[in-house]
């Protein structure tokens, strides 16, 4: 194992002087110490509801700028972003001089791309484009803190296990390759939003299950913020933000049903506490909401996927399991409020229970 890692920091330093020609004074990147403070920022909320905006202003949640990757369509075919769609984009829905904390949401092909690293076909061509980009944008906007959406990755099931009991070797091997993968656009980051979503239902798990879950879901997100902080060690870099992407709606994939509303006690448990354990900085609440909301009220479409799974979920969670008259405009208010209430929930609960931390 010794050797092992010696031989990936050799071939790190050899990433690293490949795109050196972005130095961390071009782009304006400066040392950060963890905050005293839990930060939370958020992609959307009913904000027109007093009562949404109350909670989050009471929580001091902010709006962040995010930018989605569908305004740059060609990025997912080519690996090459391109930086005056983003630069349009913020223009146009955050205005000339926007400030606060920025992500730019670009995952396809680059995860991919950087899973299997350096030996990737693609590796250079992704990694110096979305370098390329951020340094753009950052020109562009000087007054905001940008960052990539989920940069580094970490794999749930190392070795085919459940990471809490998964072997040690699988672990390392696995912080190895996202560090490796990810390196050179790690470096360049004013702050990191390691994705940490829950998308396992524990009440639909049988009890040996739970039990391991139970377990996993706080080791599984520790091990994920850990391996930024190690990425700084091994490259002597001074402490930046940390605000995981967190979601207090289940996003799927593993047992879970997508955008169903998770339960407090586990959203605490899951996602919250261990940010809070870990000393992050705070964190980014993704939803997408307002989409998902305008899909569900649009006339009835049966060719409509996603219009068709969301609204029974929508139905039970905000409507008493009684079907509404999805393009009611009253409807959609009652919609929007639900959702953003959901959503400011968080934020208060995230800002409880870090201030219960403080106290013991």
């Amino acid at each position: 194992m010794k050797r092992f890692n010696i031989s990936m920091s050799g071939v790190q330093k050899n990433i690293r002087q490949m795109f050196s020609v972005f130095s961390r004074k071009e782009l304006q990147i400066k040392p950060v110490k963890n905050s005293d403070n839990f930060t939370v920022i958020y992609d959307w909320a009913a904000t027109e509801h007093p009562e949404v905006s109350e909670k989050l202003k009471r929580a001091n949640a902010q709006r962040y700028v995010l930018i989605y990757q569908n305004i740059d369509p060609e990025a997912a075919k080519t690996g090459l972003v391109d930086s005056g769609k983003i630069i349009a984009d913020v223009h146009a829905r955050y205005g000339t001089n926007p400030s606060g904390w920025g992500m730019l949401d670009y995952e396809f092909p680059f995860d991919e791309v950087f899973h299997v690293g350096p030996n990737h076909e693609l590796f250079g061509k992704c990694a110096k484009s979305l370098i390329q980009a951020f340094h753009d944008v950052k020109q562009a906007f000087p007054n905001v803190k940008w960052t990539y959406y989920g940069f580094p990755g970490l794999s749930y099931w190392p070795g085919g296990k459940l990471w809490a009991f998964a072997d040690k070797a699988a672990q390392q091997a696995e912080i190895e390759k996202q560090i490796l993968g990810y390196a050179p656009v790690l470096e360049i980051l004013d702050w990191y939003s390691p994705c940490v979503y829950d998308v396992y239902d524990l009440s639909r798990m049988n009890p040996q299950s739970q039990a391991a879950h139970l377990v996993n879901e706080t080791e599984y997100r520790i091990a994920r913020i850990n391996v930024i902080r190690e990425f700084w060690k091994r490259n002597n870099i001074a402490p930046r933000p940390i605000l995981p992407a967190v979601s207090p709606f289940f996003t799927g994939h593993g047992n879970s049903i997508g955008n169903k509303v998770i339960p407090k006690e586990e959203l605490i448990r899951d996602q919250i506490m261990p940010l809070i354990t870990s000393k992050c900085d705070g964190m980014a609440i993704w939803s997408a909401s307002d989409w998902y909301a305008k899909m569900a009220t649009l006339p009835t479409n049966p060719n409509n996927t996603v219009q068709q799974r969301i609204r029974p979920i929508f139905q039970d969670d905000f409507f008493g399991g009684v079907e509404p008259n999805w393009t009611d405009p009253a409807v959609k208010a009652t919609l929007h409020k639900g959702l953003g209430n959901v959503i400011a929930d968080m934020a208060v609960y995230a800002q409880e229970e870090y201030n219960n931390s403080k106290l013991n």
